[in-house]
């Protein structure tokens, strides 16, 4: 079980938090909790479940969401191909524990939804230099998910994040050490932010 909070969803998660509902709307996800299945076989051969054939799952909830977990939520699967999360049916609350079916293997997500906006900005040097490759996060008011994006070539960067919730957007040097931060107020369209200007006399820039 992968725990939903940032570090473990860093670590263990795959793409971002962003995912297609079964109507087609893009959506980013709130989660409360997933898990990776894999079906293989001691030598490594991949497996499937036959067609038509679904397999049972129990997830715990994490202690400090059983106050606010809700009756039921979307199920989602990752797509590797496509590098988002697709809805696939719903898990429903049974006691402290999210129950429900899956039909193959791979990385699961019990989760919540938001509305969409995508923020776009540039990082540049004071020395007039593009910033590239820095990390970026940005993390919600009231969400335990962290989205994360980093600066193209260019200094560009761009990244869904949840409409009408205040932001607060983190930039990091390649050693992670903290270059900026700034606060976003809420938004109900897409965003493009002025220009981030940083002082060009840190070794790690």
């Amino acid at each position: 079980r992968i725990e939903p909070e940032p570090p473990a969803m860093v670590q263990h998660i795959p793409g971002s938090w962003w995912g297609t509902s079964t109507t087609g709307v893009a959506q980013l996800l709130e989660t409360y909790g997933s898990f990776a299945l894999d079906f293989s076989e001691a030598t490594g051969h991949q497996l499937s479940l036959a067609p038509g054939r679904a397999l049972p799952f129990t997830l715990d909830i994490a202690y400090e969401l059983r106050d606010e977990a809700p009756a039921e939520l979307p199920l989602w699967h990752y797509d590797a191909e496509q590098g988002l999360w697709r809805e696939r049916g719903l898990a429903f609350r049974s006691g402290n524990d999210y129950v429900g079916s899956i039909d193959r293997p791979g990385y699961w997500s019990v989760a919540e939804h938001q509305a969409v906006i995508e923020l776009r900005g540039r990082v540049e040097r004071d020395d007039g230099l593009a910033q590239a490759h820095s990390p970026i996060t940005l993390q919600a008011e009231g969400l335990r998910s962290t989205y994360l994006t980093q600066t193209e070539a260019n200094g560009n960067f761009r990244q869904r994040v949840p409409a009408n919730l205040a932001l607060d957007l983190q930039l990091f040097d390649r050693c992670g050490g903290l270059l900026y931060q700034s606060p976003i107020p809420p938004q109900t369209m897409d965003l493009t932010l002025p220009d981030i200007s940083l002082t060009a006399n840190s070794s790690n820039l």
